[in-house]
């Protein structure tokens, strides 16, 4: 896999999710008293993403704020901060929680259609459950050796078996999914660090 064939880029993923109980409370009731506090009015969150080599960062917007997160490769950390806020949330990624550990893959004969991209679906089994993945090995894709200390979500583990990004990741009643991309080259300003007046570690 060479640098030439990496994916460098914009790629934005949608996020929703589904009423858990609808025995308990009517669609929308639950759009309005779980959706709403979270996502606002339009009931779900945008997050544009910007790859290169082995850097990333996202812009994200919800219907209530804007915000933004930086991966460091040199810090080895993830630095999430609100639009015109001064504060970042911090994680390591050279770690991942034991009570999450990875347990296994597990391939599927199942096979979705995102954007006309036919996508197979994995397994992510972890001590804490199991999550669906959606994947094309010929679209996103990511050198393995530059994420190969990102242990946070186990992506140094999904990017070292199927070396792209997933279109899809589905966790229980969350999803996650592609909704455009486009390959273009992005200025290595996009991936510089701002400063911040405190910043707190999770």
């Amino acid at each position: 896999m060479t640098f030439s064939q990496n994916f460098e880029g914009q790629v934005t993923y949608k996020t929703t999710m589904e009423n858990p109980n609808p025995e308990m409370f009517t669609d929308s009731v639950f759009k309005e008293r779980i959706l709403k506090p979270v996502f606002g009015e339009q009931g779900f969150m945008l997050q544009k993403y910007f790859y290169k080599g082995n850097r990333f960062m996202s812009e994200t917007s919800t219907g209530l704020e804007n915000g933004f997160e930086l991966y460091s490769p040199e810090k080895k950390k993830i630095y999430a901060w609100r639009e015109d806020s001064k504060e970042a949330v911090v994680r390591k990624t050279n770690e991942h929680p034991e009570m999450d550990a990875f347990i296994e893959f597990i391939e599927t004969e199942e096979i979705d259609s995102i954007l006309n991209i036919p996508c197979k679906k994995i397994l992510l089994k972890s001590k804490m459950g199991t999550a669906e993945l959606w994947y094309n090995s010929e679209y996103l894709k990511v050198n393995p050796i530059d994420y190969s200390e990102f242990k946070l979500d186990h992506k140094n583990l999904i990017f070292q078996k199927y070396g792209c990004l997933p279109f899809r990741i589905r966790m229980g009643k969350l999803n996650i999914e592609v909704i455009d991309f486009e390959s273009m080259e992005i200025a290595n300003e996009k991936f510089e660090l701002p400063e911040f007046e405190s910043e707190i570690e999770q």
